[in-house]
């Protein structure tokens, strides 16, 4: 029998759930029978064998909701195959001090769960679907605008979580 897989994910804007489809995508086109829900709506994980766990990256952190939900659910999460991602603007450019920072983005996640493998992808921002406010926030921190998602490298990433 295939393992059942759920992708849970937060997102704001869309992006991330644009990488969750893909994801999904990826691994129903490979046979595997999945479930693609924001983590609002999930309301059991007890059923799953493998969780994909994603998130965008908004000052440093996932966002609230995927936080909430490691917390909520780490009994359970602590005895399933689990792999983290997120996206985040600051994997845009090659920067070797940005990239180190991203690494730590998860620590508090990773104290609560050990996931198996964790993806790291540039995300898109798109200067429309900003507030005011956070266009103030972009442009004082430097962030691209535009769309760095990679999605051969996503790809990549998700035929990793299958080997072995």
């Amino acid at each position: 029998m295939q393992d059942k897989i759920l992708i849970a994910y937060a997102t704001k804007m869309g992006s991330t759930a644009e990488i969750a489809k893909y994801i999904c995508q990826i691994l129903e086109d490979k046979g595997f029978a999945v479930d693609l829900l924001p983590v609002a709506q999930v309301k059991e994980v007890e059923k799953y064998q493998k969780i994909y766990l994603g998130s965008p990256i908004y000052l440093g952190k996932w966002k609230k909701a995927a936080r909430k939900f490691i917390k909520q659910q780490q009994t359970v999460l602590q005895n399933k195959e689990v792999y983290f991602w997120l996206s985040c603007m600051s994997l845009a450019e090659d920067d070797a001090a940005k990239s180190a920072a991203v690494e730590g983005y998860l620590a508090a996640e990773r104290q609560l769960v050990s996931p198996l493998s964790e993806g790291r992808f540039a995300g898109k921002l798109e200067r429309e679907k900003l507030s005011f406010l956070e266009r103030k926030m972009i442009k004082a921190v430097g962030s691209p605008l535009g769309d760095f998602r990679n999605w051969d490298e996503i790809a990549a990433w998700t035929n990793s979580t299958l080997a072995g």
